[in-house]
């Protein structure tokens, strides 16, 4: 006792992977079994442990629902961190005696900075039952961002991510992850976590109001007339979705994903993911279709995040996108079926939960004001209608993106290509570093075309201005 202050000399453990009881820690549940697959394709070496570890969000939810509970909760969770490198005890208290400890550490592992050995955290409240943890915040590193398939075909993969800064008793450590959370019916379901998960996207994106505890979503987005009680939650409806995005300061709209075909749905899932907004897929689940043919009301709602997407190098034929799905796990590998609009999907609810259908029927996009566009009728205006004409007369493939511009300008440094202004008669042609420091619309849309695979040039038109009026356009050298 020092100061009056009790110092736990167990406040942090050090263990080998190896010898780390995963399911015992995380959770025997299917959330916890994906979790440790996920990680396990990182090679971890170390386990760090938190036994006590004060986290702001689920306080909150303590406070709002645990803490008038009968059940004792503790008001402290569990901090799991992963590294891909081994660390002791020893090795840790060396760094925090002497930080030049840790300088000859990183040198001799070959590392940069410790944060190139960290595969991120995982957060466990104390409030599940003896055998199923209660899965909190998950902070991970994303998978690789560029792969080579079976048949050697190259693929890149685009992630939705955020800047995560962890400390760890004074060293300071981040990566770029966007946080998962698993279902906690009691305080948020699936809907709630979903826009859990989009927050961290939009606060860096948008600067919208700090991050909430699932709680504080739930009670808001139910702010709206509901039939269901506020705790525990039974979901909230697309409308109140909706209605949350709005009470934060941005807008939304629901895209309805009926099988519109190859061209609609990947565009505009691409679209916004290059931009780093996340997309809410509202998801049908089938558990017995033979059932569901006699009553089609058999069936489950849901929700996830769609926070990215596996292309080929040129970002035009999507082959897989990436959900947070709070009832699997974090960048949950989803493939198409039947063709490749996403309309029926696969999955763990396929492939692991067996369920025999999975439809994505509609997106919940967020938009900040200054974005103009709508999904519902982007491929109707006639802007959008021209180009698509006059890529198929002349045999183009066309790419589309949303993007900032100072993002976009910052890509353009490093391209060699003559730029065009329209104008009333024709067109104006501009060099390179005039375009560059000419003023254009904070949102834009830049449709890249293409060429038997060959990229030609890109057209860029304004994301601000409902009629997405031409600014440019330019041709590679």
């Amino acid at each position: 006792m020092e100061g009056g202050i009790l110092i736990k000399s167990n406040a942090m453990e050090f263990i080998s992977f190896e010898k780390f009881n995963f399911l015992k820690n995380i959770g025997n549940n299917p959330e916890a079994k994906y979790l440790l697959k996920y990680i396990k394709h990182f090679d971890p070496e170390s386990v760090i442990i938190e036994n006590e570890y004060i986290d702001k969000l689920y306080l909150i939810d303590y406070s709002n629902y645990y803490s008038r509970s009968h059940n004792t909760y503790s008001r402290f969770t569990k901090r799991f961190h992963f590294l891909k490198n081994s660390i002791s005890s020893r090795i840790f208290n060396n760094w925090l005696e002497n930080p030049l400890a840790l300088e000859r550490w990183l040198k001799r592992e070959q590392l940069s900075e410790i944060s190139e050995s960290y595969i991120g955290n995982i957060i466990i409240k104390p409030v599940g039952n003896e055998n199923q943890n209660m899965i909190g915040k998950v902070t991970l590193i994303p998978y690789e961002s560029e792969i080579t398939g079976d048949h050697g075909n190259r693929y890149l993969r685009k992630y939705i991510t955020t800047k995560q800064h962890v400390n760890l008793a004074g060293i300071s450590l981040s990566i770029n992850s966007l946080p998962f959370q698993a279902q906690d019916k009691c305080v948020g379901a699936c809907a709630s976590a979903a826009l859990w998960v989009s927050n961290y996207a939009l606060k860096e994106q948008f600067d919208t109001p700090n991050i909430k505890a699932l709680s504080e979503i739930t009670n808001i987005a139910q702010e709206t007339l509901t039939t269901g009680r506020l705790y525990p939650s039974n979901g909230l409806s697309y409308e109140q979705m909706i209605y949350y995005y709005k009470k934060s300061g941005l807008d939304a709209e629901f895209f309805p994903f009926y099988n519109r075909g190859i061209l609609f749905n990947p565009v505009i899932i691409k679209m916004f993911i290059d931009a780093n907004i996340p997309i809410i897929a509202c998801i049908k689940l089938i558990n017995d279709y033979k059932e569901f043919e006699k009553d089609s009301e058999k069936y489950d709602l849901h929700a996830s995040v769609i926070c990215g997407y596996q292309a080929d190098p040129n970002g035009i034929n999507i082959s897989e996108i990436y959900m947070h799905d709070d009832q699997i796990g974090n960048y949950s590998k989803t493939t198409s079926l039947v063709d490749q609009s996403f309309y029926e999907i696969s999955n763990e609810w396929i492939t692991e939960y067996k369920y025999d259908k999975a439809f994505i029927v509609g997106l919940i996009i967020p938009y900040y004001e200054k974005i103009r566009i709508t999904a519902n009728d982007f491929w109707d205006d006639m802007s959008i209608r021209k180009l698509l004409a006059w890529g198929e007369r002349n045999n183009y493939i066309l790419s589309f993106s949303l993007k900032q511009i100072n993002t976009y300008k910052n890509e353009l440094l490093q391209k060699n290509f003559n730029g065009y202004l329209p104008s009333q008669s024709d067109v104006k042609e501009i060099r390179k570093v005039d375009l560059l420091k000419m003023n254009f619309p904070r949102f834009i849309i830049v449709i890249k075309y293409y060429e038997e695979q060959v990229g030609i040039g890109e057209i860029v038109l304004d994301a601000t201005n409902y009629k997405k009026s031409p600014l440019f356009h330019i041709i590679y050298n």
